[in-house]
């Protein structure tokens, strides 16, 4: 045997062990909706589909490949903003994640999967929800092991050993061993004017509340104001042009652009303008700029259309400074028309209410869409309704998203897998009811004007206040349901909806007595659970029996609800914080232990999950060879690890 004989033998076998050490990546089929791919913790992870897209004619879907693109061209500007390094410490955790397939016993992998995983789920390393950091599945030995494992089968891949032990050192201070930054200092309302109160880090550096409050800022939402020796300076998001420098996350903004110039070639004419002076703002900055774009995509409707921008002010104490948030999205023609007439009837359910409304904002603007690409603070948790945040010194949003598949895959995984867990006389009939009541509340909760899909309106601090105003939402779109009108509208199938419109609201109240660290909304949910119970509207079975309950009367229970929100308005009329203290203490777990034990049990059981994140569709496009698209499709991911490699190498800025 010569020598190139053997050369080439030897290079085959490196090719076949070199194609054999990642697997290739692969699509399935998308299933009919709310089926669960997977666990992580204590979160569902659910594959979306979007039905709508289907009906687009390829300009459109042209437009939404670029779109979708540029949201994910984004994303990386959140996970800094919240924290910083957080997109270099996961990028380095993904490297790890994508060369550790061989050589590493699950028992080390499994943890240090479910912990990227959770960083993928939230967004970061913080649960925004409650603002506490997401605790790490994995010790330091399985770090360390992976690590340089990762290192070996990546032939040095993962930088300089010297560098490679500062990221190590880093990951383990501040997510294994959760000794540094245990919270992040975000506040759900504005302090009191103080010139020792410092604001977050997030949107300000070493700058006091009487600071912030009487700095005049050019750039109220796209800028983070730092204090330089006296100065305070507004350091600008933008990607710069001729006339301005660029500023922090100028990479990731110009790739946006990028894409949303690809994209003005396919959007319909009203897009076109938007999008010009949405390029204006990311370039310049210009806050005009922006508020032109975004006036024009509210005020009409496209069947692809978007929101890009530093337009989430909610975790800002001050609700000036934004976090980067990009929505792609298919109009849903068949749901608007059901919003619409829902819409129609908003006064008649106020008086049949018998409760106070919030007030609709003027030219309020709801929108029926279908969720196909998003990058924001919520991560993978993606919203359901999206009130889309007010402008600088407005208090109420102009528009509000309903996502309409978000709410289908969501109500129905839940649905489900409740089903599994606690049974009823005809599975079938509430999984096929979860669908249309899951519409129904998302439509109610924007045409009611509630703060229910907003998910940074609760928070871990458990106020009082807080709780009752959670409740009371809960209680009216509940009382909503069970409206009539909503049956002759045709909004609702029948009586029998209405009623397992209850029933699965008691399943959720139930289950959130078993909840040790519960949200704002999980207490409010407790507060209501316990009520019930007291007042004999639903009957728990004996602790010596099969943990389960029931509606006894379906009128009755709806009497006691309107009861409830007629006392929990009086509370917040008086604005007595005592009184309301004492009404949330007095239906909290501890005062009936027997039944959180029962609820626990049954929930440790069943290994109930109280969260739901979504596996998103992929578009594909096919290119001639001058560079154009012939066609484009969407893809399902496999899984949540295929689906965020992709991503990863999708915005990897080189």
């Amino acid at each position: 045997m010569n020598l190139r004989t053997v050369l080439t033998i030897t290079l085959a076998f490196i090719l076949i062990l070199a194609g054999c050490s990642k697997p290739p990546r692969r699509t399935v089929t998308a299933p009919s909706g709310g089926d669960i791919v997977e666990r992580v913790r204590d979160a569902a992870i659910v594959r979306l589909d979007v039905p709508a897209f289907s009906r687009l004619n390829p300009d459109h879907r042209a437009a939404a490949y670029y779109l979708a693109r540029a949201v994910l061209a984004g994303r990386d500007i959140t996970y800094d903003q919240i924290y910083p390094r957080q997109t270099e410490i996961r990028r380095f955790l993904e490297k790890i994640a994508q060369n550790i397939d061989y050589g590493a016993p699950d028992f080390q992998v499994d943890p240090f999967r479910a912990t990227l995983k959770s960083a993928w789920i939230h967004g970061g390393f913080y649960d925004l929800e409650t603002g506490r950091k997401v605790r790490s599945a994995m010790g330091e030995r399985e770090l360390t092991n992976l690590l340089f494992l990762a290192q070996a089968n990546s032939g040095g891949a993962l930088g300089d050993l010297y560098d490679v032990n500062l990221k190590r050192s880093y990951i383990v201070d501040t997510l294994i061993h959760v000794n540094r930054d245990l919270r992040l200092p975000l506040a759900p309302a504005a302090p009191q004017d103080s010139a020792r109160v410092r604001l977050p880090s997030t949107f300000y550096d070493d700058v006091s509340v009487t600071e912030a409050r009487a700095f005049e800022g050019k750039y109220p939402a796209n800028s983070r104001l730092e204090k330089h020796g006296e100065r305070l300076v507004e350091r600008v998001y933008r990607t710069g042009d001729l006339e301005a420098a660029p500023g922090p996350f100028a990479r990731e903004l110009a790739r946006v652009v990028e894409n949303l110039e690809e994209a003005r070639r396919f959007l319909p004419s009203n897009r076109i303008a938007a999008v010009d002076h949405l390029i204006e703002h990311l370039r310049s900055g210009s806050p005009a700029a922006f508020d032109s774009a975004a006036a024009l995509l509210r005020g009409s409707s496209a069947p692809v259309d978007f929101m890009l921008g530093f337009t989430d002010l909610r975790l800002d104490p001050q609700r000036r400074k934004g976090l980067w948030t990009g929505l792609a999205f298919v109009a849903d023609d068949s749901a608007q028309r059901r919003i619409d007439r829902m819409r129609e009837v908003r006064a008649l359910l106020a008086g049949d209410l018998v409760v106070t409304l919030p007030e609709v904002p003027a030219g309020h603007q709801i929108k029926a869409v279908q969720l196909l690409a998003y990058a924001g603070p919520q991560g993978l948790r993606t919203p359901v309704v999206y009130p889309d945040p007010p402008v600088p010194g407005e208090e109420r949003s102009r528009q509000t998203l309903v996502f309409t598949n978000v709410a289908t895959a969501q109500a129905l995984a839940r649905a489900r897998y409740l089903e599994s867990a606690f049974g009823s006389q005809d599975s079938a009939l509430v999984v096929r009811h979860a669908a249309e009541i899951a519409f129904a509340r998302a439509a109610l909760t924007a045409v009611l004007s509630l703060n229910s899909g907003d998910p940074f309106a609760a928070s871990d601090s458990l106020r009082p206040e807080d709780v009752l105003q959670s409740a009371e939402e809960e209680l009216i779109l509940l009382l909503a349901l069970g409206q009539p009108r909503l049956v002759e509208l045709g909004l609702l199938s029948g009586p029998e909806a209405q009623k397992e419109a209850y029933a699965s609201f008691v399943r959720e109240a139930m289950i959130s007595l078993g909840q040790t660290r519960p949200t704002v909304r999980e207490t409010a949910l407790q507060v209501i659970a316990h009520r019930l119970v007291e007042n004999g509207t639903v009957a728990v079975n004996s602790p010596g029996e099969k943990f389960g309950f029931r509606v006894m009367d379906p009128e009755q229970m709806r009497n006691q609800i309107r009861n409830l929100v007629v006392k929990i308005q009086e509370l917040k009329r008086t604005g007595n914080q005592q009184s309301a203290a004492e009404f949330v203490s007095q239906y909290s777990p501890p005062q009936s232990p027997g039944l959180k034990e029962q609820v626990t049990r049954k929930l440790e059981e069943i290994d109930a999950f109280r969260q739901v994140a979504f596996i998103l569709p992929w578009l594909e496009a096919r290119v001639n060879p001058m560079g154009g698209l012939e066609e484009v499709t969407l893809e399902a991911p496999a899984d949540l690890t295929e689906q965020m490699l992709r991503w990863s190498d999708r915005t990897a800025l080189e």
